[in-house]
């Protein structure tokens, strides 16, 4: 019998505890939650250039010891919103919450639990429910993590990589190939930077201008991405989607998935080193990084991909972070407000490995 579904939410008005209790149950996806009462409160105010969250605060009538208290609710802004209908077109959504519903049961990462996700491909409209991680400490980019907190990071994402490697051997990942992520960014920023390359002049390094003036002209330099070997990608890899249990012993979760895809791992890895580490620390800990990335593929059972192979990719990788900045700040014009600090670690990176020779 299928499912009854409540309407898709367009703004957090729209949640109500009949809703949420209508959502809950048409997923089956626990049946314990039963509370009488709710509460709605913003959360993430300007942090995200995309999204509305909300957090739902539950009152039961007999509530348990182990009742879950709190929930998130994640849905794209409003389409009248800029920024609300460039997430609908890129399809975000729809891949979080299939990430959630097929892939997060065998992902070797911790992620938030999943309660409920449902999207409409023709309004592009989507509301995601999932644990709420407020008793974790969240990461911060522009905090950064000790050497430990980065090396074992990586090597959660060693194990990402490695359980999915070969990806084009999986049927059931078919649907995150599509055109190839190089296809997908290169179509944005032909489309954004023949209007914003005059203003990008003022805000970038000459030699990053450079480099987004070739690949507008030449976008196969990121094509090497999606030609094997390929692996799932997290794709937006940074501290911000990254929660500690200081004291606990539950490992760091991992969030946000809506920019998985199948491609090069190491771009995950690039992004992590270039958004997270200081240039001093970057410096300091790379190789122990890349070698304990590299063991983590190893020990997962991948074959054929030696530490030439990894840190040429990862300089090549360095050169993709650049050209992904160029696309963010064409994007989204008024976030990132840590840019300076972040220019400065990419174009620092990008001299360092000579990235941009890498890329050919």
């Amino acid at each position: 019998m299928t499912p009854t579904h409540p309407p898709i939410p367009v703004t957090p008005d729209d949640l109500s505890l009949g809703w949420l209790i209508a959502a809950l149950e048409s997923s089956g996806s626990d049946s314990t939650i039963q509370p009488i009462g709710m509460t709605k409160s913003s959360i993430g105010e300007g942090l995200s250039a995309s999204g509305v969250l909300t957090r739902l605060n539950l009152k039961y009538e007999s509530p348990q010891p182990d009742a879950v208290s709190t929930l998130i609710v994640k849905m794209p802004m409003h389409p009248s919103n800029p920024n609300g209908a460039s997430v609908r077109k890129q399809g975000a959504y729809p891949r979080e919450i299939r990430f959630y519903r097929e892939l997060a049961a065998e992902c070797p990462l911790v992620t938030p639990e999943f309660y409920y996700g449902r999207h409409d491909p023709d309004s592009g409209d989507a509301v995601l429910i999932i644990e709420d991680l407020a008793s974790s400490r969240p990461g911060d980019n522009a905090v950064g993590c000790s050497d430990d907190e980065a090396l074992e990071i990586i090597g959660e994402l060693g194990k990402l990589h490695a359980h999915f490697w070969e990806a084009n051997d999986r049927a059931d990942l078919h649907w995150l190939r599509g055109d190839g992520f190089s296809d997908r960014i290169a179509k944005i920023f032909e489309l954004r930077w023949p209007d914003g390359r005059s203003a990008m002049a003022d805000k970038v390094p000459e030699e990053l201008f450079a480099l987004g003036e070739r690949y507008f002209e030449d976008s196969g330099l990121l094509k090497w991405i999606d030609e094997p070997p390929v692996t799932l990608r997290h794709g937006d890899f940074r501290l911000d989607n990254m929660y500690f249990s200081d004291g606990d012993s539950r490992p760091i979760t991992f969030a946000d998935f809506q920019r998985i895809g199948v491609g090069r791992g190491v771009t995950d890895f690039a992004v992590f080193a270039l958004s997270a580490l200081s240039v001093d620390q970057r410096r300091a800990i790379e190789n122990d990084l890349l070698d304990t990335y590299h063991r983590r593929l190893v020990d997962g059972g991948v074959e054929h991909y030696s530490n030439d192979d990894l840190w040429f990719d990862y300089r090549r990788s360095v050169g993709f972070v650049a050209i992904r900045t160029l696309v963010a700040m064409l994007i989204f014009t008024d976030s990132a407000s840590n840019r300076n600090d972040a220019m400065l670690r990419t174009t620092t990176a990008v001299e360092d490995l000579k990235a941009i020779d890498a890329l050919g």
